[in-house]
C-alpha cells in the first residue's frame, strides 16, 4: 500500500470537493485493508473511514477465521 500516493489522491479528492461546494466528510473512502498495524493507522489518520478484506465468503468457518485473524493481527484488538 501506497499511502503517500493515497494522500495526494485524497488531498485531490478533497480540493475537488472544495472546488463543488461539497464536504468531503461526505465522500466514503474505501481501499484495500490494510497489511500492518502502521498502515492502519496511516489509513485513520487520513480519513479513511472503510477498508475491504479479502476473504472467501463460501465457506462462513473460514471467513470468520480470517476476520478474526486480521482483527487481532492488523488492527490489534
Amino acid at each position: 500500500m501506497d499511502v503517500p500516493a493515497l494522500a495526494r489522491l485524497l488531498d485531490r479528492l478533497r480540493a475537488e470537493c472544495a472546488a463543488l461546494g461539497r464536504d468531503p466528510v461526505e465522500v466514503a473512502v474505501t481501499v484495500r485493508g490494510p497489511g500492518t498495524r502502521a498502515e492502519a493507522d496511516a489509513l485513520r489518520e487520513l480519513g479513511v473511514t472503510r477498508v475491504v478484506i479479502r476473504a472467501d465468503p463460501r465457506d462462513p468457518e473460514l471467513l470468520a477465521t480470517t476476520i478474526d485473524r486480521y482483527r487481532r493481527e492488523t488492527l490489534g484488538e
